[in-house]
């Protein structure tokens, strides 16, 4: 037997030999974790469940149940779609209303009996539902994309460096950025270096690091290119109540954290005008990431991966390699730009290239 089948074996004796079934609620669960699941108990039935206590069961696995009616309801700023809205439920379990509170039940229940449950769905090959996430966390970014921010911050929140996080848009809306309460013990593993947790998050190498990783975890989660964060922000005073970032319940204070850091990120997602782009003046790698911020419109990090957000569709990466073309005073070949990882790795490798030339 190979350790990851000891391990799965060992993970599956916590629960006892009775169990017959296991079923995931209350909040969205990562691809990951629905993934490990099946695999831990691959001979029972594993399904995730999508529900409220006002309509009873809405879907598993997707699936929408007999005698359940499910529609797709237009959502403020974005554009009506049959596949695309929030989720409407009709059960024979739907309530009568709030207990004292009519105008709640009101704006809960339509006039046909439909529950309005607040979740950002779209349908599924099958007619079945998948969640997206809450309307009030969805953030609809420059390219057209929609985004779930509280499933980004659960799946990246697993990473090993992060303490706690939080996700927003950039203030163009065209990438994410997010504030990172780092864990003192991995950062100072990964930088090798000691200090107190201000100091490590001051180490010049501590953003990129941390950025890497996230990114990294978010993609073997199995966040999509536009859901993994392009600047990162440090925070070593963590979130606490007592500085506006946590609500009395311990819950992230969206509305005080957007404020809060609302300067850093123009700052990071403004794009890099300093440069004078001339040969003789700048860096071969100035060049690259300045020509890259003006395309997209935003501070291109120069160890970004190129294939994930720089030139994210082939329109804006035909730009890029036009504009690059044109400052080098020869054409950038498609291939060597697909072959770097970053602007640093294609800088390096256009050396290369001309060296053998």
């Amino acid at each position: 037997m190979c350790i990851r089948d000891r391990l799965l074996s060992e993970t599956r004796l916590v629960f006892g030999k009775n169990i017959q079934g296991v079923s995931t609620g209350s909040a969205p669960v990562s691809p990951e974790t629905l993934r490990f699941m099946k695999r831990c108990f691959a001979d029972l039935w594993v399904f995730d469940g999508y529900g409220s206590t006002e309509v009873g069961t809405i879907a598993a696995n997707e699936r929408i149940p007999l005698g359940v009616d499910v529609k797709l309801g237009p959502v403020p700023g974005l554009p009506e779609s049959d596949e695309r809205g929030e989720i409407l439920v009709r059960s024979p379990y739907v309530i009568d209303g709030y207990f004292g509170d009519g105008e709640a039940s009101a704006r809960a229940v339509t006039a046909d009996g439909f529950f309005h449950t607040g979740d950002l769905g779209e349908r599924t090959e099958g007619g079945g539902i998948r969640v997206v996430g809450r309307i009030t966390s969805t953030r609809k970014l420059g390219q057209g994309e929609l985004v779930c921010v509280d499933r980004i911050e659960a799946d990246l929140g697993s990473a090993r460096i992060v303490d706690r996080l939080f996700v927003h848009p950039t203030p163009s809306s065209s990438a994410l950025v997010t504030v990172v309460v780092p864990r003192i013990d991995v950062l100072a593993d990964a930088l090798g270096a000691k200090g107190t947790l201000h100091e490590l998050c001051a180490h010049a190498d501590a953003p990129h690091l941390v950025l890497g990783a996230l990114r990294a975890h978010g993609a073997h989660t199995g966040l999509l290119a536009h859901e993994l964060p392009s600047f990162v922000v440090l925070e070593p005073d963590g979130f606490t109540t007592e500085n506006g970032l946590l609500t009395p319940s311990g819950k992230l204070s969206r509305r005080e954290a957007a404020a809060r850091y609302e300067p850093r990120f123009a700052a990071l997602a403004e794009p890099d005008e300093t440069h004078d782009l001339d040969a003789g003046s700048s860096s071969l790698l100035e060049r690259v990431v300045a020509i890259a911020s003006r395309v997209t419109r935003r501070r291109v990090n120069p160890e970004e991966p190129l294939g994930d957000r720089i030139g994210q569709d082939s329109l804006a990466t035909a730009e890029i390699l036009a504009a690059l073309s044109d400052n080098l005073g020869a054409p950038v070949p498609l291939a060597l730009w697909f072959r770097a990882s970053t602007p640093v790795s294609y800088t390096h490798l256009r050396a290369h290239e001309t060296v053998l030339d």
